[in-house]
């Protein structure tokens, strides 16, 4: 999910008369819809290496589950994701 495109924000910099000039990071260019992924690569990259074939985790609003699911699909790991329980209907994100 590297390199995530940097933009210039123009407009905020208009807005604050600042001369600086300010740029983000548009993540949204990730499946997973997060930077989380690029932590999830590695790990799950490091357990394939390693022979593991399976890997467990859990996750809040369910950002990292996605990032998880998808590192695992991208190394042949099977991946099981739980939610807690409070987390559900908290996010849009978030199964119920």
């Amino acid at each position: 999910m590297r390199p995530s495109p940097l933009f210039r924000a123009h407009r905020l910099e208009a807005a604050l008369g600042t001369p600086a000039k300010i740029y983000y990071k548009y993540e949204g260019v990730s499946p997973a819809g997060s930077h989380k992924v690029n932590t999830s690569v590695a790990q799950a990259y490091y357990n394939a290496e390693a022979g593991i074939k399976r890997i467990a985790t859990e996750t809040g609003a369910g950002q990292w589950g996605c990032s998880m699911a998808l590192a695992g699909q991208m190394f042949g790991l099977e991946v099981r994701v739980y939610m807690v329980k409070g987390a559900t209907g908290r996010s849009p994100t978030a199964a119920p």
